[in-house]
C-alpha cells in the first residue's frame, strides 16, 4: 500500500502540558510565528472529556492511503488483501490496550453488506462507515464471482486483563513455585522493589491473548475454584463443548457487558470469543491479522481447509498457517460443508492459536453452519442471518445421484463418490504401561521416560490375550497411509481407564498462568480419545473427533464424536475435496467430490492440552492414487511408495513433540537453562526419541549458559542418535513429511544439510503433490507449530545433485531446540 510516513499526534494530556509549560515560561524574548511575526502566545486548551474524544486537546491528522492494484498470474486484481496499521511511537506500551487496526481493501465495484441484517456497509462519507469484522460480499457482477461472507479475526498476545476485583491477570514478576504448581506472582519485583511490576517493554509476557478483543480461556472453563472441575465438565475432551453445568457459573451464560455483542444467537455455554455465523453452502473467506505483541500463532480451524496462497491454484491445500506480528493471511473455503438431514446447525472450532499456550489462554471459537432448511425451535432458534444471493434457501447444493442400473455413472454414496475405494482402520488406545509393560522410553541410554504415556495402536499390533505390543513391533507415533480418494472408516477403541489420576506425574511443562496455582500439574489427561483428519471431508456433527459446541447434543443418531473408557468410537472420511458438478441434462450444479493427494496430514487428540504431550500423537499420509508402498521392517516412518506409473520413492515421516515431561530414574527432568517462559518449557522429540546435548556430554539439562558454553563440542554429534535415522540410497527420490500435532506455540525451523525443497510441490489445482516449477525454493523451513503438516520433496533426491552417499544431519535450526533433543541422521548409502 502506497502511504506518506505517519506523522506524530500528541496525546490530550501531552497537548496540555505543553501549552502550560509555554504560557509559564519567563524567559527573554517575545512569542513569534515562524516568519518572525509577533504572537500571542497559545491559550491553554480544555481537557475534559478527554477519554470520550472531549474537550479541545485532542489532535487529529488525516492519513491518505492508496490501494496499489496487485495483479495475480492471470492479471485480475486480487486486491492487497488485508493491511496491518499500528501505532509506531510507541507500539511496545499502546498495543497492550490494543491499538492496532486492519483495513480491507475488497475488490473493485463490489458491494459490502452486514452479515446479519444485510445493512449496506461504507456509506458515510465522513468516516466510511458503518463498518464490521463480519460481511458480505458482493463482487461485480461483472467479475463472475459469487458472493461471499468474510470474517476478520485479529490477535493479540500480552494484553492486560483483570479480574472484577481489579487484580492483574498474569503479571509481570513471577517466580517458580517448585515442581507442582511451577509458577506464581513473586512478592517483590526483581531486585527488591514493592509491587506491582510494570515493564516499558514486556519481557515477562504478561497478561493473556484475545481475539477481536475477546478470549475464552480453557483453564477457566475446566477449573471449579480450587483446582479441576471432576466429570465432563472439567473433562478436557469436553472443554468446547457448550455446555451450562461449568463449576464457574459465569461461563454458562452470556455476560452483560459495557460493549455490543459482536453477534446475535450466542447460546448460553458459547465461548465469548467472535461467533462466525454462515449457511451450509456459502463460500466464506477468514482474513486474519496478528496485532501484538510478541508470539507465534498457529491459526487452524476444524473441518476446513485452504489453499496456501488463495491466489495460486498450485499452492496446495493447508489446515494450519503461522503467523506473527504485523503479518496477515486469508483463507478462502469454497463451500461450508452439508448438515444432516433438517438438524438445524453444525458447530466447527477455529483456532487463531492451535498450540496448548494459546488455547489455554483463550484462542478459540466456533463456526456455526446453519441450515437454511433445518427444524428450528427455542431450544435451538433460527438465526438472524442474511442469505447470501448465491445460496437464496442456506443450504448445501444437493449431491450427484444415478439412475438405477446406470452402472457407468458415479454418484455421490453420503461423503464419498460411489467409485471410491474403500479402506478400513482399527486403532486402539492405551496406556504405555498396559500395552508396553512399562513406561514409554524416550532414550534408551539416559533412560529419559514417560510412565503416564498414552499410545495409539494398529488392530493387529497387539496380543488380544495379553493387550501387550507384540515382539518386532516398533514403539512410535501412529502413522496410517491411504490413497488420494479413498473412503476411509476407523474404528477407535478406548482402553484407558476412566480414572487416569494415578497414572500421572508431575514434571516441568507449563502453562500461562491465567490461574495462580492452577497449572499443568493440576489438569489430567482426558480419559476420552477422539481424532480429527486435517484437510479430510468428514460430516463435523457425527465424524469431527471433536465435541464442539452444540454438535454432541444436535447429534444423536449414532456414536458420539469421542469414545468413553471401554467404548468404541466409528469415523468415516473422504480423502479428497468437495467439489461441484453441472448436471448434463438440466445444467443444474451438483455437489461432488474428488481426490486430493494431501500427503501428511495430523490425526488430531479429542484433548488438545494434554493428550499430545503424553505422546497420544497420529498421523496420516495421503499418497498417490493408484500407488502401493511397503513399510520398513524396523520403523513405519520410513516406507517405499510405488507409483502408478512403475516409479517410486523413498518416504520418512517425521513427528515433532516439544510439550513432554519425562522422567529420568523416576526424577521428572529440570526444563533446559534459561527455558524461562512456558512456551520453552518440556522436553522436545521426534517420533517419541530424543537426544539431548545434556545426555550426550554428561551435564545437567538446567546447567547455566554460562557453564556449557564453554564446553568442548567437537565430535559430540559422533555416533548415531536415538532420534530417528532415516535410510535412503543415493539417487533415490525423498518425501520427507514433517508433522506437529500439538504441543507449545514456540515455532520450529527445520534443515536438512545438504539438500533443499520447493515450498510448494503441488500441481493439477494441488490434487497432485509433484514438481511445481513457480515454486519457491527453500533449505530451511520456518514456521512449523502445532497442526503443521509440510511434504518436502528433496531436490535431486538423497545425495543431492551428485548423489553424495553420507551421513546428513536434520534438525532443528533453533539452539536451545537442538540442544534438547531435535536433531536425527538422514543416511544416503
Amino acid at each position: 500500500m502506497s502511504v506518506w510516513w505517519p506523522s506524530a499526534i500528541f496525546s490530550p494530556e501531552e497537548v496540555h502540558e505543553r501549552l502550560v509549560a509555554i504560557g509559564n515560561n519567563k524567559g527573554e524574548g517575545a512569542w513569534r510565528e515562524l516568519n518572525g511575526n509577533a504572537a500571542d502566545k497559545p491559550a491553554v486548551c480544555n481537557l475534559a472529556g478527554f477519554e470520550k474524544g472531549g474537550g479541545s486537546c485532542v489532535q487529529t491528522t488525516a492519513q491518505r492511503w492508496y490501494a496499489d492494484n496487485v495483479m495475480n498470474n492471470d492479471r485480475q486484481d486480487r486486491t492487497l488483501r488485508t493491511v496491518f496499521t499500528h501505532d509506531h511511537f510507541g507500539p511496545s506500551t499502546h498495543q497492550h490496550p490494543g491499538l492496532y487496526a486492519g483495513l480491507i481493501v475488497e475488490p473493485a465495484n463490489s458491494v459490502w453488506k452486514h452479515n446479519e441484517n444485510g445493512t449496506l456497509l461504507g456509506t458515510r462519507s465522513s468516516d466510511g462507515g458503518p463498518t464490521s469484522w463480519q460481511a458480505i460480499i458482493e463482487p461485480d457482477p461483472n467479475s463472475g464471482e459469487k458472493p461471499y461472507r468474510e470474517f476478520l479475526l485479529e490477535m493479540g498476545d500480552f494484553s492486560l486483563a483483570y479480574r472484577n476485583d481489579g487484580s492483574p491477570v498474569n503479571p509481570p514478576g513471577k517466580q517458580e513455585a517448585g515442581l507442582h504448581d511451577l509458577v506464581e506472582v513473586a512478592p517483590t519485583c526483581p531486585g527488591g522493589a514493592p509491587r506491582p511490576c510494570p515493564e516499558a517493554i514486556s519481557a515477562e509476557e504478561p497478561g493473556t491473548m484475545t481475539v477481536n478483543y475477546r478470549n475464552e480461556p480453557v483453564a477457566l472453563r475446566v477449573h471449579d475454584g480450587k483446582g479441576q472441575t471432576r466429570g465432563q465438565a472439567g473433562d478436557l475432551s469436553f472443554a468446547f463443548q457448550s455446555r451450562t453445568d461449568r463449576a464457574v457459573k459465569a461461563l454458562n451464560s452470556q455476560p452483560n457487558v459495557f460493549s455490543w455483542p459482536l453477534t446475535k444467537d450466542v447460546m448460553p455455554g458459547d465461548p465469548f470469543t467472535p461467533l462466525l455465523k454462515a449457511y451450509t453452502g456459502d463460500r466464506v473467506q477468514i482474513r486474519i491479522l496478528m496485532g501484538a505483541h510478541e508470539e507465534g500463532h498457529n491459526f487452524s480451524a476444524h473441518g476446513i481447509k485452504w489453499l496456501f496462497e488463495s491466489s495460486l491454484k498450485n499452492s496446495g491445500y493447508k489446515n494450519a498457517q503461522m503467523l506473527g506480528i504485523s503479518e496477515h493471511f486469508e483463507f478462502e473455503v469454497p463451500t461450508v460443508n452439508a448438515v444432516k438431514g433438517d438438524t438445524p446447525w453444525a458447530d466447527y472450532t477455529y483456532f487463531p492459536g492451535a498450540s496448548t499456550d494459546d488455547i489455554w489462554n483463550g484462542l478459540w471459537g466456533i463456526m456455526r453452519a446453519y441450515n437454511g432448511k433445518g427444524s428450528f425451535s427455542s431450544q435451538y432458534p433460527a438465526p438472524t442471518l442474511e442469505k447470501l444471493s448465491s445460496n437464496p434457501e442456506g443450504k448445501a447444493l444437493p449431491p450427484k445421484t444415478c439412475k438405477k442400473g446406470d452402472t457407468n455413472c458415479v454418484g455421490m454414496n453420503g461423503l464419498c463418490p460411489t467409485n471410491a475405494r474403500q479402506l478400513g482402520f482399527k486403532v486402539h488406545a492405551f496406556l504405555a504401561r498396559d500395552v508396553l509393560g512399562g513406561p514409554l522410553v524416550y532414550n534408551q541410554r539416559a533412560r529419559l521416560e514417560d510412565p503416564g504415556a498414552i499410545l495409539y495402536v494398529r488392530d493387529g499390533d497387539f496380543d488380544k490375550n495379553t493387550n501387550r505390543l507384540k515382539a518386532g513391533i516398533p514403539v512410535e507415533p501412529l502413522i496410517l497411509r491411504a490413497h488420494a480418494g479413498d473412503c476411509i472408516t476407523l474404528d477407535l477403541v478406548n482402553h484407558l481407564p476412566a480414572d487416569i489420576s494415578n497414572t500421572q506425574h508431575d514434571g516441568w511443562s507449563t502453562l500461562p498462568m491465567i490461574i495462580e496455582g492452577f497449572n499443568n500439574n493440576n489438569i489430567l489427561p482426558s480419559s476420552y480419545v477422539g481424532l480429527t483428519p486435517q484437510m479430510l471431508e468428514f460430516d463435523a456433527l457425527s465424524n469431527g473427533g471433536l465435541n464442539i459446541g452444540f454438535n454432541p447434543s444436535l447429534w444423536t443418531g449414532g456414536t458420539p464424536p469421542v469414545a468413553a473408557p471401554g467404548q468404541t468410537v466409528k469415523y468415516k472420511w473422504y480423502a479428497g475435496r468437495a467439489t461441484t458438478i453441472k448436471d448434463n441434462a438440466t445444467g443444474q450444479e451438483l455437489r461432488f467430490a474428488e481426490p486430493v493427494e494431501y500427503g501428511a496430514i495430523n490425526l488430531l487428540p479429542a484433548d488438545r492440552i494434554k493428550h499430545t504431550s503424553k505422546g497420544a500423537i497420529a498421523a496420516m499420509i495421503i499418497e498417490p492414487q493408484g500407488s502401493s508402498w511397503v513399510e520398513d521392517i524396523n520403523t513405519r516412518a520410513s516406507a517405499t511408495i510405488k507409483t502408478a506409473d512403475g516409479n517410486y520413492f523413498r518416504e520418512h515421516v517425521l513427528i515433532i513433540q516439544d510439550d513432554l515431561n519425562l522422567q529420568q530414574n523416576g526424577i521428572a527432568v529440570e526444563n533446559t537453562a534459561q527455558a524461562e517462559d512456558a512456551e520453552d518449557s518440556g522436553q522436545k522429540a521426534f517420533n517419541y526419541r530424543t537426544e539431548p546435548m545434556w545426555t550426550r556430554m554428561n551435564f545437567a539439562p538446567d546447567e547455566p549458559l554460562e557453564l556449557t558454553c564453554k564446553k568442548d563440542l567437537t565430535g559430540v554429534l559422533t555416533g548415531d542418535p536415538e532420534t530417528p535415522v532415516f535410510t535412503s540410497t543415493a539417487g533415490d527420490k525423498v518425501r520427507l513429511r514433517v508433522l506437529q500435532p500439538g504441543g507449545h506455540s514456540r515455532n520450529h525451523s527445520f534443515q536438512m544439510h545438504g539438500h533443499g525443497w520447493q515450498e510448494e510441490p503441488f500441481t493439477s489445482a494441488s490434487t497432485v503433490i509433484a514438481s511445481n516449477s513457480w515454486s519457491e525454493w527453500k533449505g530451511s523451513q520456518d514456521g512449523i507449530g502445532p497442526g503443521s503438516h509440510l511434504n518436502l520433496l528433496l531436490t535431486n533426491g538423497a545425495g543431492g545433485m551428485y548423489k553424495t552417499p553420507g551421513a546428513y544431519l536434520f534438525r532443528d535450526q533453533a539452539s536451545f531446540q537442538f540442544d534438547g533433543g531435535l536433531w536425527g541422521i538422514f543416511r544416503v548409502k
